[in-house]
């Protein structure tokens, strides 16, 4: 028995192979497959094995060969790995990381691609407005008072249950400035 690819993540297939010999030469050889864990359907010398949802691991595959007579039967065994999904890893920063009320900071996420699957980003914001779908987003602090601003930054992959990742920044948002003294006397003047 032979199983290819031997290491796989959930989802992509694995063919199962099995080769018997000495066989009586006039018979027809039948071929019945099972498998620990795993379905495996087939009555060919070849299978497919649906990985999907199955957890990480090794799953054993069995093919029964048998020519119909006596003493012409053989199993053979064979396996495959599951391997462990890799979640998606982000970072994000802001430029700029400090802003006026009512300023704006655009926020830069990267993120890897384990396994090459396609991402999709999202984003939160403790106080102001924070648009953006992609790996950047725009926060508007037009609303906010002056002090930090906590910005998470998710990422998820494309699995039917995605695997997730976050990172957060910050964004200080600064007080005007205060007026000078020269201004607060006149101001009292004119009052």
């Amino acid at each position: 028995c032979s199983v290819q690819p031997l290491e796989v993540f959930a989802g992509e297939p694995v063919t199962a192979t099995a080769t018997g010999s000495n066989f009586a030469p006039k018979h027809t050889v039948k071929y019945s497959w099972t498998g620990t864990g795993v379905k495996v359907a087939g009555s060919e010398a070849s299978t497919q094995i649906d990985t999907a949802g199955l957890a990480a691991g090794t799953y054993p595959v069995t093919a029964s060969l048998s020519d119909g007579t006596k003493h012409g039967v053989a199993n053979c065994t064979g396996s495959f790995t599951v391997k462990q999904p890799r979640p998606p890893v982000i970072a994000c920063s802001p430029d700029p990381a400090s802003v006026a009320i009512g300023g704006t900071s655009t926020i830069h996420s990267t993120a890897s691609r384990p396994a090459g699957r396609t991402l999709s980003y999202s984003y939160t914001a403790s106080t102001g407005q924070i648009s953006g779908t992609g790996d950047s987003a725009t926060l508007n602090t037009s609303g906010a008072q002056p002090g930090p601003i906590t910005i998470t930054c998710n990422v998820s992959d494309d699995r039917t249950t995605p695997l997730t990742a976050s990172a957060t920044t910050m964004v200080t948002v600064e007080a005007p400035p205060a007026p000078a003294p020269e201004i607060k006397e006149l101001e009292g003047k004119l009052a």
